[in-house]
């Protein structure tokens, strides 16, 4: 098999954008902060209590490649280099597949690493009993000890300040 320029620049470009896709998936939140809500979530009546912070903390959370698509493009990936590998014969299928495997397994951690982020872990005193809560959520609205929040019981526990400001656009 004989590989010319417009060949190689094909496979560059591809490359390239499945890189660009990666990338930008990866990038993607994972909604797990207090404005965080999906689709199903929507209209969902949820409890709530008042409280006040007593201690928060910074935390990391883990990163998650649900979506596989880390390894789906890092597979990719390395398939296109492992067909560069030979002349076309059973060496550059075996390349491919090599790469393709060790693609994936790396596209996958990296996938993992790249949605890592930042959050806080809060304790809320209940007004209504005096119980202390817990809960983890995103960094997308830090609160300070000492805060009157509402902590919202649905799908997922989180905890929002109450002064927090909600505009609508009209």
């Amino acid at each position: 098999m004989q590989i010319n320029r417009k060949t190689n620049l094909g496979k560059t470009i591809l490359a390239g954008t499945a890189a660009a896709c990666f990338t930008l998936l990866s990038a993607c939140a994972n909604g797990l902060g207090a404005n965080d809500y999906e689709r199903g979530n929507v209209g969902a009546v949820s409890r709530v209590d008042e409280g006040i912070v007593v201690s928060s903390r910074k935390i990391v959370i883990e990163g998650n490649n649900g979506t596989g698509a880390g390894a789906a493009v890092g597979g990719a990936l390395g398939g296109l280099a492992g067909s560069q590998i030979g002349n076309g014969g059973a060496g550059s299928i075996a390349a491919g597949i090599g790469l393709a495997v060790v693609g994936a397994i790396a596209g996958g951690a990296a996938g993992k690493a790249v949605t890592k982020e930042g959050g806080y872990a809060y304790t809320v005193q209940l007004k209504r009993n005096n119980e202390l809560l817990t809960i983890t959520q995103g960094d997308d609205v830090p609160i300070a000890n000492g805060a009157k929040v509402f902590v919202e019981y649905g799908p997922r526990a989180r905890v929002i300040p109450q002064d927090s400001q909600i505009s609508a656009a009209r």
